[in-house]
């Protein structure tokens, strides 16, 4: 990662976190770095410092999942950038 934004700094960085901002309030770059975590540790909090936005997949209205598989949060990212 720190490699990364020393070769393209000026590029965003998007780290799925929880209590980041709700991810379908987010104006996301036409290029940008995505970061999910695993399951059990998530993203190191080094790097959740060092992310240009944090955002969070809100619950919908019947409550939901407290947390997601990585591979279900990134598909459920993935479709929200391509809308």
């Amino acid at each position: 990662f720190n490699r990364l934004q020393e070769e393209y700094p000026s590029i965003p960085t998007y780290a799925a976190v929880l209590g980041g901002q709700r991810l379908s309030t987010i104006q996301f770059s036409s290029n940008g770095i995505l970061i999910i975590g695993n399951e059990s540790k998530g993203v190191s909090n080094a790097i959740i410092e060092k992310s240009t936005h944090k955002m969070t997949i809100q619950k919908g209205s019947q409550g939901g999942a407290e947390s997601l598989n990585a591979a279900v949060a990134t598909g459920i990212i993935c479709s929200t950038l391509v809308k």
